[in-house]
């Protein structure tokens, strides 16, 4: 302590123990005390609301108030003042009761000592010090905590909140007194709260675990938020197990970096495309042009037989650039939402068989079976569309099959649906590119044909064409055994009577490729 004076303030009816305290506080070497009395309560609250009292040594029994009421008047006035209990009752329950309602000391007077009074005095005043100042750090520290822009949460060794912030409330979607008391775990995903679980144990066990990991949370309203944890895990007096965690709400974050993701997916397609385009366009057109000059600078050379097969090879090859050209043109069509369906009521029977007919034109080489129930099947559906599905399947099945191979087609109806199958008994798809063969832009290495490779949309569009009718596609496939595209699409319900006509047929007939 200072030099500086500490100004006492005796509450104290008795002559005799006010002139004995007085003697013991001048008696004091180092810091001088200045002793002011009071024999009333009412004097005491009034010294204390002028203010500069350092300590307060207080009588129990005073004329105008008795027992620890007296004590709790005191407090309620001398607010950070400390408060010695100064009383002739050497009673130990007294005592603790005193010190419950904030006496910082409790002296018998026919004991007071001139060393313990000081002692105890300046005891009193560096205790209330220390509290003031433990108090303004805590005061502190919430305030910083309170105010964090990470959620901040405490939990218990069974998972139950024992504290958490305004930003954890926020995050969360639940009010605080909502948290407190309830298990951590039913605010995750099922799969978020085996990796908290996990983390925890490891914990617990003294192995080495990260100690910032992501999750999921579901908030009050159901939406779900992916957020970042930095915990620790520490043990209290009592040798319990706390889990004290900092929560950072990271789902803007994570859509902000999906989306640079994307876009850099986006340029390095688009980039794939340009030049894929450019190679796939190049090989036809070196046919045309080739076939051409031949055409106009030898026409009386040729024979008639070179001709016709200088002409067919130009055919072919404005049949793959009109191809080529259309599956662009569809692509971007979907993309941009423009992709509109001419659903009128088709027979999916009809469409098949027509389908099938024309394939084995195109594929001499392979043998296309077509398996149809005896009952016609019909379908509401933009007829082109599903035309353009079946053949992509067919001619993807040949490519990727040897010659003399069997490629099937069967059609049934299930349920309410109208199934589609294309098996081959080709190369086969590994595991690892199952889940990728309807990707825009994917093409497997290994052909069983010298054509050229195709820009690698035809599956992407079978997907999306199949997905608009409200259908799905998926694949079966084993290395070196086959593959088995299947699709499946909605049978609408059609009205008896109505007719498959003209433009149903149309639709039927439309020969329609890539």
């Amino acid at each position: 302590m200072s030099n500086k004076a500490v100004r006492v303030l005796l509450i104290e009816d008795n002559p005799a123990d006010t002139r004995l305290i007085r003697e013991i506080l001048a008696e004091t070497k180092g810091t001088p005390f200045e002793l002011e009395c009071a024999d009333r309560l009412a004097t005491g609250l009034a010294c204390l609301a002028r203010g500069g009292i350092d300590v307060v040594l207080l009588d129990l029994g005073l004329p105008d108030s008795q027992g620890l009421s007296t004590l709790v008047k005191v407090q309620a006035k001398a607010l950070t003042v400390p408060v010695v209990v100064l009383t002739c009752l050497d009673d130990e329950t007294l005592a603790v009761e005193a010190v419950q309602e904030g006496a910082q000391d409790y002296l018998v007077k026919g004991q007071v000592a001139r060393s313990p009074l000081r002692h105890s005095i300046r005891y009193a005043i560096e205790r209330k010090r220390a509290e003031e100042a433990l108090l303004e750090s805590e005061e502190r520290f919430r305030s910083i905590v309170e105010n964090s822009h990470d959620g901040i949460m405490i939990l218990d060794d069974s998972y139950r909140f024992i504290y958490g912030n305004d930003e954890l409330c926020r995050i969360s979607g639940y009010p605080r007194q909502e948290l407190i008391g309830q298990d951590f775990r039913q605010f995750l995903d099922e799969e978020s709260r085996q990796l908290v679980v996990d983390r925890y144990i490891q914990r617990q066990r003294g192995e080495v675990a990260p100690p910032r990991y992501e999750f999921n949370i579901v908030r009050k309203d159901g939406e779900k938020r992916r957020v970042e944890i930095n915990s620790s895990v520490i043990k209290d007096s009592a040798g319990k197990v706390k889990t004290v965690a900092q929560i950072l709400d990271i789902t803007e974050r994570k859509h902000l970096e999906r989306r640079v993701v994307e876009y850099e997916e986006l340029n390095k397609l688009k980039s794939n495309l340009l030049s894929t385009v450019s190679h796939e366009l190049r090989t036809p057109l070196t046919t045309i042009k080739g076939y051409s000059t031949m055409l106009l600078d030898y026409d009386r050379r040729l024979g008639r037989d070179e001709k016709q097969e200088y002409l067919s090879a130009i055919d072919k090859a404005t049949d793959r650039m009109t191809e080529l050209v259309e599956h662009l043109l569809d692509m971007s069509r979907m993309e941009a939402g423009l992709l509109k369906l001419d659903k009128v009521p088709t027979n999916i029977t009809a469409l098949l068989q027509n389908t099938i007919a024309e394939a084995r034109l195109r594929t001499p080489g392979h043998k296309i079976m077509l398996k149809l129930p005896k009952t016609a099947l019909r379908l509401n559906s933009d007829g082109r569309r599903i035309r353009q599905v079946v053949d992509n399947l067919i001619d993807n099945a040949t490519k990727y099959s040897k010659p003399a191979s069997t490629v099937t087609i069967e059609a049934r109806s299930q349920d309410s649906e109208l199934a589609i199958s294309i098996a081959d008994q080709g190369i086969g798809i590994s595991r690892e590119n199952l889940g990728k063969v309807f990707d825009r832009m994917f093409n497997l290495e290994h052909r069983l044909t010298q054509e050229p490779g195709g820009l690698g949309l035809g599956l992407a569009l079978c997907k999306a064409l199949v997905e608009a009718h409200g259908g799905r596609i998926w694949v079966e496939s084993e290395l070196g055994k086959g593959s088995v595209f299947n699709f499946v699409l909605p049978q609408e319900a059609i009205a008896e009577g109505e007719a498959y006509g003209e433009k149903g047929q149309q639709n039927n007939n439309s020969h329609h490729r890539g």
